[in-house]
């Protein structure tokens, strides 16, 4: 997962099974005899720096955060879709744009902040059903500039279900892009090219049962909205 400006989800494949969704696109990898599926979510990080610009001027993404965290003790129930620069995959809804649901009287800043970053973790996970990665798949690598925040990688972890691993570098895409480079001009091996080391990791915890529902939620309502 690239959780950058937009959110790329990629699954590696030892097999084409393009019969599958038919708003996942398949590609063929760079390495013999695999594939790749992506989809793509706009706005992911953009979202928050959207976010921060608009209710939390001056304020650092740590603080952000916090009120976060302090609104889902509270039991924050809003609900946010991620569709600011139009629809994202899998699910195309052509007039789709970025969505709060559940405001009263005692929102507050902090239920924005967390619903935007459940918002976007809840579409991860619907891009990952889409890929069929549940049971095959049990660790997911995110790296970019979202993953620097511990908050939201353990969020991810959390409504995922799945452990999260993050590289020591948040640029990942470019030094696999350099590695890609060094085996094309024969620098590195092909079988055996370096290896990008891991830093931090994050396990679903307390708030994954919680989270099962509010997902239902969100899909339920994100069909209420768009398909009918």
């Amino acid at each position: 997962i690239s959780l950058g400006t937009s959110g790329a989800i990629e699954k590696l494949w030892t097999e084409a099974r393009s019969e599958g969704s038919v708003f996942v696109p398949w590609s063929s990898y760079a390495r013999k005899g695999t594939w790749v599926t992506e989809c793509v979510i706009n706005t992911a990080a953009s979202a928050l720096r959207w976010l921060r610009d608009t209710m939390f001027p001056g304020c650092d993404y740590d603080t952000i955060t916090a009120e976060a965290y302090a609104a889902r003790e509270r039991g924050s129930s809003v609900l946010f879709y991620p569709f600011l620069n139009g629809p994202s995959g899998p699910n195309i809804y052509p007039e789709a744009t970025g969505n709060f649901y559940g405001l009263n009287l005692a929102s507050t800043r902090g239920d924005f902040a967390l619903a935007v970053l459940e918002g976007v973790a809840f579409q991860i996970r619907v891009i990952l059903e889409a890929m069929e990665a549940y049971g095959n798949v049990h660790t997911l690598v995110l790296f970019g500039g979202g993953s620097k925040g511990d908050r939201w990688c353990q969020i991810i972890a959390d409504i995922t279900g799945m452990k999260i691993t993050v590289p020591v570098t948040s640029e990942a895409a470019g030094a696999g892009a350099a590695i890609m480079a060094g085996q094309g001009v024969g620098a590195f091996s092909r079988e055996t090219p370096p290896s990008i080391p891991y830093g931090k990791t994050y396990f679903p915890g307390e708030f994954t049962a919680a989270y099962n529902e509010k997902y239902r939620k969100y899909c339920a309502l994100e069909k209420k909205i768009w398909e009918e």
